[in-house]
Order: C-alpha cells, then sequence, then structure tokens
C-alpha cells in the first residue's frame, strides 16, 4: 500500500471519532464538513503532476525577460520548488503555460499562480531520489 492510499484509510476512522464524540449535531457537521474539503484538496494535490526539475524559475509572461517573479529572502530571483504540483496548460514557443499549486505560499503576493516556465523543465509524478529530504532555504 503506498503512502496515500494508507492516509486515505484514517479518513473513516477520523469521521467515527467525529460521530462518537460529545459534540453537538451542528458541530459535527461543520467538524464532517472540514474533513471532507481537507481530504479532497489532499487527494487533489498528490494528483497533481511536480515539477522535478531544479532551478527552474516561474515568470508573469510569455517572454521571460526580466520579469521572473520575486520568490524568497531579500527580494532575490529564486527557482521554483521542486515538487512543486503543477499543471502545464499549453506550450507557447519556448515556455509552458502553467498552474501552480502554490501550497507553501510563494505566490502569495501575485494576483495569480498561472505562469510561464521553460518548456525543457521536467515534471513527473515521482520525485527523483536526489530530492528527497531535499530542504529548500524558505524552509528553514
Amino acid at each position: 500500500m503506498d503512502a496515500i492510499s494508507d492516509f486515505n484509510t484514517k479518513k473513516e476512522e477520523i469521521i467515527s471519532l467525529i460521530n462518537a464524540s460529545p459534540v453537538d449535531s451542528e458541530g459535527k457537521k461543520n467538524a464532517l464538513n472540514h474533513i471532507n474539503m481537507f481530504f479532497k484538496s489532499v487527494n487533489t494535490v498528490v494528483a497533481q503532476p511536480i515539477l522535478i526539475s531544479e532551478n527552474i524559475h516561474f515568470y508573469k509572461n510569455v517572454e521571460g525577460s526580466n520579469e521572473k517573479t520575486t520568490i524568497g529572502l531579500e527580494g532575490r530571483f529564486l527557482p521554483l520548488r521542486p515538487r512543486t504540483p503543477i499543471k502545464i496548460k499549453k506550450t507557447i514557443g519556448q515556455r509552458f503555460q502553467v498552474a501552480i499549486i502554490d501550497i507553501h505560499g510563494d505566490l502569495a503576493q501575485y494576483e495569480s499562480t498561472i505562469g510561464y516556465i521553460d518548456n525543457k523543465a521536467k515534471i513527473g509524478s515521482e520525485q527523483p531520489r536526489n530530492l528527497i529530504e531535499q530542504v529548500d532555504e524558505r524552509d528553514l
């Protein structure tokens, strides 16, 4: 059994605990709604392809030029994190138009998480061994 399947088996146990809890019906309904939304979100995120390349920048426009988004400390241009959930919307020239699931909030200052990356970026469903346990400076 993979980790996600194991994780999803906990949902029924959590629902049983909520139903058995000494909380009124309105509270149980609220808790069950939150649990259902949580599991739906988790399954949506883990079902997405991930960025498996390093040093890939996210651009606000297709030309790329100097319009990299500012991500990180002191306004430096930092690349997207490897393992970022990503969906390719279309290819335009040498760029992919992508939608990013910004689970770390790196793009919070922008009104959109849709932008462009180089089409040389590798996208996959499993992270390469060299990226496992890699720590990004933004996590410190």
